[in-house]
C-alpha cells in the first residue's frame, strides 16, 4: 500500500515501530486497539515509510486477512505475496523452502483477528513456524488489546502500547484536511464527541464536505449518534456502525454467558468501572468476571485503562445502549 494521504498524530508510534524493526532485528511486533482507531493506516506508513524501504526493498510484503478464514488461506496468500509458484505443490512446503532461504525479509499481517478468529489452532501453528525464521521481520494490525500467541512467540520487548485515538490537536487537523472550516470551538466540541476516534472523525468531515457546519453536525450527532455515521451496506472502513458490528459478532462474544451483560453493565460508567465494582453491580464472580471481560479485551470493544479500570469508548457506548 501506498503511504497514506492523511496521518495526523502518529508520527512518534511510527518512529517507535520503525526504530524496533531495525533496531532488533528479527522483530515480532503486534499494532492493536479498537475498531476504527487506524491499525491499517498506522501499518501502511510503516511499511510503506523510506527508512523501511532502504532496508527492505523489495523484500517486504504487505497481506490483508480481512478476507481469510483459515491458516490454510494465508499460507495460500502469503505465496502469491512472494511470488511462489504453487501450482501442483503444496503451498506449505513452498512457503517454508521458500524462508530457509529468503535473505531479510518483512512480513505485515494485516487484520490478522480475522484468520486467528476463525482457526485460532492452526494460525498458531503458522505463527510459530513464522516465528522460528531468523530473518524474518513480523508485525501484525489486529482489533483489540490482547496479542496472541502470548508464551508461543517470541514477541519483541518492550512490547507496543496498544495504538490510542487521536489527540484533540491531531483530530481537528484530520478534520481540516477533509473540510477546511473556522468554526474551531464547535469542531472541538464535535471532535470530543467521539473521542477523536479517527474513523469517527473522518466520517464526520466527509458529511461537512456537503455544506454542513461542525455546529450542525454536532447537533446531529447529538441526535442520532452513531446513526449518523452509518451507510448501507457499509464497509467497516467508511462505517463506524459495521465496524462495531464486526467486534460484537466475533466468537469472543458466544464464548462466555456473561459477556454481553457485562459490556451493556460497563455501559452505564463512561469513565470506566473496576473489576470487584462489575463483578458486585453484575452478581457475578470475579473469577467468571475476568473471563468475559478478557473474550471483550479481544474484541477491542473494552478498553483497559491505567487506573485499573475497564471503559468503553463513547461511539461503541452509544451504539449498545441504542441497540441493546
Amino acid at each position: 500500500p501506498p503511504f497514506p494521504t492523511f496521518l495526523f498524530g502518529r508520527d512518534c508510534f511510527i518512529s517507535t515501530v520503525v526504530d524496533l524493526i531495525l533496531g532488533k532485528p528479527p522483530a515480532r511486533l503486534a499494532i492493536l486497539g479498537p475498531g476504527g482507531v487506524g491499525k491499517t493506516t498506522v501499518a501502511a506508513a510503516i511499511f510503506s515509510s523510506e527508512s523501511i524501504d532502504r532496508v527492505y526493498h523489495d523484500h517486504k510484503v504487505f497481506v490483508s486477512c480481512e478476507a481469510l478464514f483459515s491458516a490454510d488461506q494465508l499460507i495460500e496468500n502469503l505465496c502469491h505475496g512472494f511470488h511462489l509458484n504453487i501450482q501442483q505443490q503444496k503451498p506449505l512446503s513452498i512457503l517454508k523452502n521458500f524462508f530457509r532461504i529468503a535473505s531479510m525479509t518483512l512480513l505485515v499481517l494485516d487484520n490478522f483477528e480475522t484468520v486467528w478468529d476463525s482457526d485460532q489452532h492452526n494460525s498458531l501453528k503458522l505463527m510459530k513456524l513464522l516465528d522460528s525464521y531468523a530473518q524474518l521481520t513480523i508485525l501484525i494490525t489486529m482489533r483489540g488489546f490482547l496479542r496472541p500467541g502470548v508464551g508461543d512467540m517470541k514477541w519483541t520487548q518492550p512490547a507496543l502500547e496498544p495504538l490510542q485515538v487521536l489527540t484533540m490537536d491531531a483530530a481537528t487537523q484530520a478534520f481540516k484536511a477533509i473540510t477546511p472550516i473556522t468554526d474551531d470551538a464547535a469542531l472541538e466540541k464535535l471532535v470530543e464527541c467521539v473521542e477523536c476516534l479517527p474513523l469517527a472523525v473522518v466520517l464526520l468531515a466527509h458529511l461537512g464536505q456537503m455544506g454542513i457546519s461542525p455546529s450542525e453536525l454536532l447537533e446531529m450527532f447529538l441526535k442520532e449518534q452513531t446513526t449518523l455515521l452509518s451507510k448501507n451496506n457499509g464497509h467497516k472502513s467508511n462505517c463506524l456502525e459495521t465496524s462495531i458490528l464486526l467486534s460484537l459478532h466475533s466468537p469472543q462474544m458466544r464464548q462466555n454467558q456473561h459477556t454481553l451483560k457485562l459490556l451493556k453493565l460497563i455501559c452505564y460508567f463512561p469513565a470506566g468501572i473496576k473489576k470487584h465494582h462489575l463483578s458486585a453491580i453484575a452478581g457475578i464472580k470475579e473469577s467468571m468476571t475476568l473471563k468475559a471481560i478478557e473474550g471483550l479485551l479481544r474484541t477491542g470493544l473494552v478498553q483497559p485503562l491505567q487506573n485499573g479500570r475497564w471503559k468503553l469508548l463513547s461511539p461503541v457506548r452509544y451504539f449498545i445502549c441504542e441497540q441493546y
